[in-house]
């Protein structure tokens, strides 16, 4: 469908959004005011431990020892608790009011079938060398434009230490795109700044200095690599990076008739903010943009005239 604007939205977002979230809205309030009291009591046990922490520095009571672990606890208690409710609320709205957002373009629904990304895809790419734990949150499916795409909430992680130096480091929090070539290429391009070198790979120079920084680049067919990596591509790149506010550099493979996006982002993907009302239509708006954004990506990749393939 053609970009609709925000006016257009709105009306969208009266007819099909706002009567379904007065229900919502009354139980988002009154669990807000069932979860205060944790949140006060975890916000004492941090202040506790903190205090107890520094203390056990000029004093070797062992007393203080037991009241840090026990303020540790109750805070990691609370936490936990806040978070599983505020969760289970938010997947509720997020399947029966903000999945109405997907009605636009029609071809398009949450899965819960995970994995549909699979690790030895990622491994491929070799963009995240370290990691060896994928955890899959939402994912939508979807065909625009006669292509095939899946959009997958992802975390990449690994451990490293051992004891009580053991600890994990996320290397990869964020969107994972998918999208089916109309038109197959016939090498494999990868974009990051920490790719695997692989195999008959050599590296690429673009004439785009502000699009290399931090980048680097290797493909197994150099010419092929550059028909790929159109000015048009890189703008749309770099438009997904503002658009997502992306701390970190968005990365990009292609490889096997696929094009691999991984979009950088502690932000929840079709989720609106617990805290505040949800009768506010911006939230909603955001969503489409984000949403309108990558599927533009997807029908521009998916036009063989600007990949000269």
């Amino acid at each position: 469908m053609a970009e609709i604007s925000k006016e257009e939205f709105n009306g969208f977002y009266k007819e099909k959004i706002e009567p379904l979230l007065s229900d919502f809205e009354a139980e988002r309030i009154s669990l807000n005011k069932k979860l205060k009291p944790f949140e006060i009591i975890m916000v004492i046990a941090l202040i506790c431990l903190v205090v107890c922490f520094i203390c056990c520095f000029f004093s070797e009571i062992e007393i203080l020892r037991l009241v840090c672990a026990v303020c540790l606890i109750i805070a990691v208690l609370c936490s936990a608790y806040c978070y599983f409710v505020q969760s289970k609320f938010m997947k509720k709205l997020k399947a029966k009011v903000t999945s109405k957002v997907l009605t636009l373009y029609g071809n398009m629904y949450f899965s819960g079938q995970k994995n549909i990304i699979t690790q030895d895809e990622i491994r491929e790419a070799g963009l995240f060398p370290s990691f060896s734990r994928k955890t899959d949150d939402d994912i939508v499916i979807g065909i625009h434009k006669e292509c095939n795409f899946v959009i997958s909430e992802t975390v990449l992680e690994h451990t490293e230490g051992s004891g009580k130096n053991r600890h994990t480091v996320t290397d990869f929090h964020g969107l994972i795109v998918k999208i089916q070539m109309k038109k197959r290429f016939s090498g494999k391009t990868v974009i990051g700044n920490n790719v695997t070198k692989g195999r008959s790979m050599g590296a690429v120079e673009l004439e785009s200095v502000e699009f290399m920084k931090g980048r680097k680049i290797y493909a197994t067919d150099q010419i092929e690599s550059r028909y790929i990596l159109t000015t048009s591509f890189m703008e749309k790149i770099e438009g997904l990076q503002r658009l997502y506010g992306c701390k970190e550099l968005i990365s990009t493979a292609f490889m096997n008739g696929y094009v691999y996006l991984f979009i950088p982002t502690e932000k929840d993907f079709f989720e609106v903010p617990f805290k505040k009302t949800l009768l506010n239509p911006d939230n909603y708006y955001s969503i489409y943009q984000e949403l309108d954004y990558i599927l533009s990506v997807v029908e521009y990749l998916n036009l063989d005239r600007n990949l000269g393939l």
